[in-house]
């Protein structure tokens, strides 16, 4: 960022090279000021400031328009070194020991008249450096300054540019105190001639005229002189208490780079414990990772869980349950199986808050067999088996339909219906559970109310379900529905998730040529229609879900029907 600068006067007088002892009655020099960048720290970078040239000083202000408010650093120019910058034709740095200021024009023009003008200015303060009286504006006056000093402690400066601002005003008051007393000195000199000189002589050869102003001259020249002495005492004790203001101020500098000496270092022992922290947590983290991965578990805190915050992506949150499932296919199920329940053998009471709601979804599922795949996305062909898909969102969550087809040999529809419905087996085929099934309310001998929890597939929360499961027998085809409801389900535990799902699964036997009863399994034929629509709940990222669908399905659809023409394959066939 470049600074902008304009060149103005308020004085028009010439460069003066006047002897100095009579130069306080002179008018003032050349006044420059304009706008530049100067660099004030790696936080703010380049800020524009409003820089003035005067009576040998450099001071800058915020603005133009805060010049009245006394300026917020300044330079004696008598000591000051102007440099251009090599490389940057609008920059040029002003050096006074080891202050260094850093500013920036708009144009290599510009920067070549600040330059002339800092150099003219720097080259008049050296010889006037015991010169004569400088009137002061009010910005540089002993009242501004002490505002000045009150306004320029900000918190991007440091205290050795602080000091040379003193050391500055030091000398600009010193010199005002020298030519003072100049002044004071040759006052008491004329007096002392005047007094050794005879009054008749000089009332000889004067007039009445000059005889009066001579008079009156001496009188003020004696006024004057009589606090030659008074004066200078006061000014010893004034260089005296400013000289051990800086001798102070000089310690107090020291003393505090010593103790940032040793806060860096103590600093530097501090950040070296931290990377020996950070490397030595990195090491346990990954260990623990190792471990989990061992174990099945995710990465433990909220923060990696499923959630709006989740901070997985979406591939590390797939890579995470895609583990999970395979190692969940890996391992045989342990769980002990359940008893066959005896049920009861009348039918659903049609006053039953769920009769109408069971006789209506399962005829929808009924009609739907052998309905049209037009429009719907095929996930995997693979000989008899056809899975496919409809992109469908509910609730900002993925409830894609899911539409599968595959036909079996050795096995009939009432056989895979009934390993599909029967809790007896559940648990052998079905590898997603935590536990057996509770049965919360048997509805009829063909109708049950269920409660599933699903085990936790991390960084997913852990989910249930709770739904009816009916089954319904005709001639050659059979038909199992589950239906999320709402109906006796037990509130939700903390921590988990709900599914709504509805499920089907449609079985119909091929015959032998004529009809005929098979006496052997090869010749059996059943042919499998199983449709899902499942709301999972919960912040699971929808391309996650559609990715783990994708790859699921056709493994159910191959896993359950190769477990029932295994679990069949020595028993008699029930048609």
């Amino acid at each position: 960022a470049g600074g902008g600068s304009a060149l103005g006067s308020t004085t028009a007088a010439d460069i003066d090279d006047g002897d100095g002892e009579d130069d306080f009655d002179l008018p003032d020099k050349l006044v420059v000021q304009g706008t530049l960048s100067k660099w004030t720290n790696y936080v703010t970078g380049w800020q524009a400031r409003f820089f003035v040239i005067k009576d040998g000083t450099l001071s800058y202000f915020k603005s133009a328009q805060e010049t009245v408010l006394g300026c917020r650093g300044a330079v004696s120019l008598c000591r000051a070194v102007v440099t251009a910058h090599s490389l940057d034709e609008n920059r040029f740095d002003l050096c006074v020991g080891d202050h260094i200021w850093y500013l920036r024009c708009e144009s290599p023009d510009l920067r070549a008249t600040w330059i002339r003008a800092l150099e003219s200015y720097r080259s008049d303060s050296e010889c006037r450096a015991c010169g004569g009286l400088r009137r002061h504006g009010s910005a540089l006056s002993i009242a501004s300054g002490s505002a000045t000093s009150r306004g320029s402690f900000h918190p991007s400066h440091n205290v050795r540019e602080k000091l040379a601002e003193i050391e500055t005003f030091r000398e600009m008051l010193g010199r005002q105190l020298d030519t003072l007393q100049a002044y004071f000195d040759l006052c008491s000199q004329l007096t002392g001639r005047g007094k050794a000189a005879k009054p008749e002589a000089l009332a000889e050869a004067a007039t009445p005229a000059e005889t009066e102003t001579g008079a009156a001259n001496a009188a003020l020249m004696r006024q004057h002189a009589c606090h030659a002495t008074e004066f200078r005492g006061e000014a010893v004790t004034f260089k005296a208490t400013t000289a051990g203001i800086i001798h102070q101020m000089r310690s107090c500098v020291e003393l505090m780079c010593q103790r940032e000496d040793q806060w860096k270092k103590r600093l530097e022992r501090q950040m070296d414990k931290r990377h020996h922290m950070e490397d030595l947590v990195r090491s346990l983290q990954q260990r623990i990772e190792a471990a989990q991965q061992q174990v099945g578990a995710g990465p433990l805190g909220p923060d990696f869980e499923e959630g709006p915050g989740c901070r997985l992506d979406e591939d590390e949150f797939f890579d995470a349950v895609d583990a999970q499932l395979d190692r969940m296919d890996e391992a045989a199920s342990s769980m002990s199986l359940l008893r066959a329940s005896r049920l009861p053998s009348h039918g659903l009471d049609p006053e039953h808050p769920l009769s109408q709601e069971i006789a209506t979804v399962c005829q929808q599922h009924w009609d739907s067999w052998g309905a049209s795949t037009e429009g719907m996305e095929l996930l995997e062909s693979d000989g008899p088996l056809e899975v496919y898909r409809s992109c469908l969102e509910q609730e900002g969550a993925a409830v894609d339909p899911i539409l599968a087809r595959h036909t079996v040999t050795g096995v009939s529809a009432r056989e895979v219906a009934e390993m599909f419905w029967n809790l007896q087996y559940r648990l052998d085929w079905e590898r997603t559970l935590d536990s057996a099934p509770i049965v919360l309310d048997t509805l009829a001998s063909d109708t049950l109310l269920l409660h599933q929890i699903y085990k936790r597939l991390w960084p997913t929360a852990q989910r249930d379900s709770v739904f009816w499961s009916h089954i319904r027998h005709a001639e050659q085809r059979t038909m199992v529905v589950n239906c999320s409801t709402e109906v006796g389900a037990p509130p939700l535990a903390s921590g988990r998730q709900r599914m709504q799902l509805n499920v089907s699964l449609i079985c119909e036997t091929e015959l032998p040529e004529g009809g005929r009863l098979p006496t052997e399994r090869s010749q059996l034929r059943c042919r499998m229609q199983y449709s899902a629509r499942v709301h999972p709940g919960g912040w699971a990222p929808m391309a996650v879900l559609r990715q783990v669908a994708k790859r699921e399905y056709p493994r159910f659809m191959r896993r359950f029907s190769g477990y029932c023409v295994d679990r069949v394959k020595h028993m008699p066939v029930q048609i």
